[in-house]
């Protein structure tokens, strides 16, 4: 049997998935995207920071799961999977913040997919960064942001920040 501790390892933080799920409402109804493209490397940062930190984690509370509605694409539901919530606020933001031919873009190369994968997370950061530095988006402020990850306690933040910057 696995103890309380053991198990609230594997459970995502409640207060960062509801900010996760703030970011997305407010970004989802803004008309203008200046707003979104101003806050764009704070966006990014703390987006890319929850995916990390949920990567192969569970829903916290039975109540979050009734906040994954929020995500809905079509029919498809984010099955009690943290890591989903947080790319699709990224998406979100990146909408608003790049041209739709370079979220397509992300799209046929799976990388959403990609980023909620364990084992394929830092392949999928690689693709994001890829495309976000051809839309110039990558900035000295979000370099800054990640270089401390590379030496966090967490691998997840080790993993994503050395994947960002193979890249940049």
């Amino acid at each position: 049997m696995t103890s309380e501790t053991e198990t609230d390892l594997h459970l995502a933080a409640a207060a960062p998935l509801t900010a996760t799920c703030a970011i997305f409402e407010v970004v989802s109804a803004l008309q203008l995207s200046k707003s979104v493209q101003e806050l764009f490397p704070e966006l990014f940062t703390v987006l890319l920071q929850q995916i990390s930190q949920t990567l192969g984690q569970k829903m916290p509370l039975p109540r979050m799961r009734r906040r994954r509605r929020l995500f809905r694409k079509g029919q498809q539901l984010c099955e009690g999977n943290p890591c989903r919530l947080s790319i699709e606020a990224l998406e979100a933001v990146l909408l608003k913040a790049m041209n739709e031919k370079l979220i397509r873009t992300l799209w046929k190369q799976k990388t959403w997919m990609l980023l909620e994968n364990p084992q394929t997370h830092h392949e999928g950061v690689c693709l994001l960064v890829r495309v976000l530095q051809r839309s110039g988006l990558i900035t000295v402020e979000i370099i800054q942001s990640l270089l401390p990850w590379v030496n966090s306690p967490s691998e997840n933040q080790r993993v994503t920040s050395t994947a960002f910057f193979a890249q940049v």
